[in-house]
């Protein structure tokens, strides 16, 4: 998920996603593209349940529960870009 989310942000020039083979790497066209509709419905989605999950372990003391997951303020800054 990581790896793709940052492919989103790495475009750079015409043709580099074909070289790599990573369409998360081509230009960005319009703003209808794919991605826009991955990062909202899926990699968001990803950051919300993973933080949930971790947060709804039972038996554990809130500070080893945050520790399973990213921080708050990155978490948040992840959602805001």
């Amino acid at each position: 998920m990581f790896d793709r989310f940052f492919d989103c942000l790495n475009v750079s020039r015409k043709g580099q996603g074909a070289r790599s083979r990573k369409p998360e790497l081509e230009v960005y066209q319009n703003a209808d593209d794919w991605r826009f509709k991955w990062l909202k419905d899926e990699f968001l989605v990803f950051l919300n349940d993973w933080e949930a999950e971790c947060l709804a372990m039972p038996n554990m003391l809130i500070t080893e529960k945050k520790k399973m997951c990213l921080s708050r303020e990155t978490l948040e800054g992840y959602r805001i870009t």
